[in-house]
């Protein structure tokens, strides 16, 4: 995938790489104008080719944004700019759950904290008809409080 960092996909000029999945890039980005960073998720341009993937991307993304729970990423939008499909998200600072493994060993009582947490999101997810199809240790991220 193209490095995008200081390019603008919609408003937000990306800043900085976050992570790289198989399907898809995370950068830190600002909005135009403003101070605040979020999480831009950009799908990969050969996706972003297929009409049925692009109309797949805008009702999930529109379906996630929906939901409000305080254990899952808020999900400010979405968008298209010629080949790159993008979400942006809520930027989390404290890290992801696959760092927190590899830094030290967990205990037992924050693996049942972390463990209860994430349960609690996908019971809710779950009600809304939303299955999250790509729970692994890298996507379980933590905000300063170590939620």
């Amino acid at each position: 995938m193209t490095d995008l960092i200081g390019q603008s996909l919609g408003q937000y000029e990306i800043i900085s790489l976050v992570g790289v999945g198989s399907t898809a890039v995370v950068y830190q980005a600002r909005p135009a104008g403003t101070a605040s960073i979020v999480a831009l998720k950009v799908i990969e341009t050969r996706l972003a080719r297929d009409p049925d993937v692009v109309r797949r991307f805008g009702r999930e993304a529109d379906a996630i944004a929906a939901l409000s729970h305080p254990n899952i990423l808020t999900l400010f939008g979405h968008g298209q700019q010629g080949d790159w499909l993008y979400l942006v998200m809520e930027m989390l600072p404290g890290g992801t759950l696959a760092q927190r493994i590899r830094e030290r060993p967990l205990s037992g009582a924050r693996v049942a904290r972390y463990l209860d947490q994430i349960a609690r999101a996908l019971d809710y997810a779950h009600g809304e008809s939303i299955i999250h199809r790509d729970l692994r240790p890298q996507n379980v991220l933590f905000d300063r409080q170590g939620n």
